[in-house]
């Protein structure tokens, strides 16, 4: 289903520079590992791990970009958990479809990681899975720096006090690339798509990888054709049109890779609320859709360290 990526990873002389700032008083600091967990992939590689949720396994998809966690209406009843309004907000899904309902856990592990009474948001009843029973977003693991390995199918939760970024012996493996957060802990680097400078969102929970259709014409220099609609979805739950058109490169931070499969985001699916999107009272916060959502097609290569404290992505080859 499109064509091989090609990537290349360089490791940059300012990792000494780096790595001298991890020290403390001339000693190397140290890396406090919370949770080493084993990941398996739905049918579109996003990744899941199993966590328990007061005392029942679970599997979850992990969405670094994801506005919030959230359950499937099936799992919440078979949890019996007791739902609640979300207080006059509605959280819109990519679908046009909205979770009007929230529910609190009160024990939630990841490996020996507790972590006490979280709040998930309701799917609605038409969104599914066939291979999680939910998601879980930066509001839930924001608060710890994360490692994704995907060689070696691990993703690992370290306490923020410690180093921040990567252990010491390993970290002359990665290149360090500069982040920020939004409000709702998204993760944006500045990518470059055939010499076109853009905003992009790393985004675990997307499969593809996707391009906004503005910034697509902007990078092929004319509109997408007729000819290049893949795919046309139908009802509120069944999908929605993209577009598929060559690419030579695509660069952020020190990755490149060569003639991405990048899929182009439809004006039909940018016009639906997007994901994330807060409705309070009458007024509804918009939310536009990021112009490069960087997806498992292109991070499924690689090895990333995210540490939220510093707004720090850090990235390597993949583990083989």
């Amino acid at each position: 289903m499109g064509r091989a990526c090609a990537i290349f990873m360089m490791v940059a002389v300012a990792f000494v520079s780096v790595s001298a700032r991890a020290q403390t008083g001339g000693n190397s600091c140290v890396v406090r590992e919370l949770a080493d967990l084993p990941i398996s992939y739905d049918p579109v590689s996003r990744p899941i791990v199993t966590g328990t949720l007061d005392g029942q396994n679970q599997r979850l998809i992990v969405d670094t970009g994801g506005v919030v966690s959230m359950l499937a209406w099936k799992t919440v009843r078979d949890l019996r958990l007791n739902e609640h309004y979300l207080n006059n907000k509605t959280i819109y899904m990519l679908n046009g479809s909205s979770a009007k309902y929230a529910v609190n856990v009160g024990d939630v592990r990841f490996g020996a990681l507790a972590i006490p009474r979280v709040s998930f948001v309701v799917m609605p009843s038409d969104w599914t899975f066939t291979d999680a029973d939910g998601t879980i977003a930066p509001d839930l693991f924001s608060k710890y720096d994360v490692e994704f390995d995907f060689g070696a199918n691990r993703m690992r939760l370290f306490s923020p006090d410690g180093c921040s970024g990567p252990a010491p012996d390993i970290r002359s493996r990665f290149v360090a690339l500069p982040l920020w957060s939004d409000s709702h802990a998204l993760m944006h680097v500045r990518a470059n798509v055939d010499g076109t400078d853009m905003d992009a969102v790393i985004d675990t929970g997307s499969g593809q990888s996707i391009l906004r259709q503005d910034e697509a014409d902007s990078v092929l220099g004319r509109p997408v054709k007729e000819s290049e609609l893949v795919h046309a979805g139908t009802g509120t739950s069944n999908g929605w049109d993209f577009y598929r058109a060559p690419f030579h490169a695509l660069r952020f931070g020190h990755v490149l890779v060569k003639e991405p499969d990048l899929f182009i985001m439809s004006d039909k699916l940018a016009q639906v609320r997007y994901f994330g999107t807060l409705k309070h009272y009458r007024h509804v916060e918009a939310v536009e859709p990021p112009q490069l959502i960087i997806g498992m097609s292109v991070l499924r290569k690689l090895r990333l360290y995210i540490s939220y404290k510093t707004n720090t992505l850090y990235a390597a080859a993949a583990t083989t």
